[in-house]
This record gives structure tokens, sequence and C-alpha cells, in this order.
């Protein structure tokens, strides 16, 4: 009978250990996750700037080169003339 208690209780502080350290293991997932998700959002507000900073600057070439064609078209007017 005592070793029945003793195997129990064996098995139990076993079992004790194991809870501990997947408790442990879960928090560190559940840690990894916050930190990935913080970084994920992070690169999402680095991209959305990029692309509103990409925009921005297209926007500009389009006017520049709108402002050479026709500056080129008024020089070749005049010349026509």
């Amino acid at each position: 009978m005592e070793s029945e208690v003793e195997s129990a209780q064996k098995t139990i502080a076993q079992m004790k250990t194991q809870i501990e350290y997947l408790e442990e293991q879960k928090q560190l997932q559940a840690d990894e996750y916050s930190t990935l998700a913080l970084s994920c959002t992070q690169f999402e507000q680095k991209l959305l700037r990029s692309e509103e900073e990409n925009r921005h600057i297209l926007a500009q070439l389009v006017k520049c080169k709108q402002d050479t064609a026709d500056k080129i078209n008024s020089a070749n007017e005049e010349e026509s003339r």
C-alpha cells in the first residue's frame, strides 16, 4: 500500500513539474507572439509611410515631366511661328 502511495506521489510530483514547464512555455509563446505582433504593426506603419512617400514622389515626377513637356511644346510653338 505504501509503495502505491509513494508511486502516486511521485507521479503527482512529475505531473506538477510538467505542468509548470508547460505553463512557462505557454507564457514564452504568448510573449513571443506579442513581440511579433508589435513588430508586424510597426512594419505595417512603415510600409504605409513608404507608400505615402512614394505617391508624393511619383506625383512630383509626373508634374515635373508635364512641366518639361509644356516647355518643349511652348518652345516648338515659338519656333514654328
